[in-house]
């Protein structure tokens, strides 16, 4: 298996699940760009953000519930976290970052790490586009 699929083993072990629900699971990142730093991902193969569609609506409203239940099972504040997917992902299969905003880490050493987080190749999850495009597809 190689390091980008080593996501897909993470989360079949248990003991490396800190939430999980039906569909969906969350993790600690194993390099942390911060302090608090947590992926969310679905249990069905879904390998990035340019394989969803209107049919997974629903799990995306499920990996945000996931990120903010994690954050207040840690006793943070969600203000002090952005929540989204990375434009150009390096890791198979979709994930959902939950990462303070603080970028304390020993594993933050390049410009690369800063800029996944901090330009366009953030992509912010926004529950309000989620719901929009919910009630347009339901008309």
């Amino acid at each position: 298996m190689s390091w980008s699929s080593a996501l897909i083993k993470d989360i079949s072990k248990p003991e490396n699940l800190i939430i999980s629900s039906e569909i969906a699971v969350v993790i600690a990142d194993k390099f942390p760009k911060a302090q608090h730093h947590y992926l969310v991902l679905p249990l069905a193969d879904i390998p990035s953000i340019f394989h969803l569609n209107r049919s997974h609506l629903s799990l995306l409203e499920e990996l945000h519930l996931l990120a903010r239940n994690v954050v207040e099972v840690k006793g943070v504040r969600w203000q002090d976290f952005n929540v989204g997917f990375h434009a150009e992902p390096s890791m198979q299969r979709l994930h959902l970052h939950v990462i303070s905003k603080d970028f304390v880490s020993t594993s933050l050493k390049t410009k690369k790490h800063w800029n996944s987080f901090n330009t366009e190749l953030f992509v912010p999850y926004t529950s309000k586009a989620i719901r929009t495009r919910r009630r347009l597809q339901a008309s």
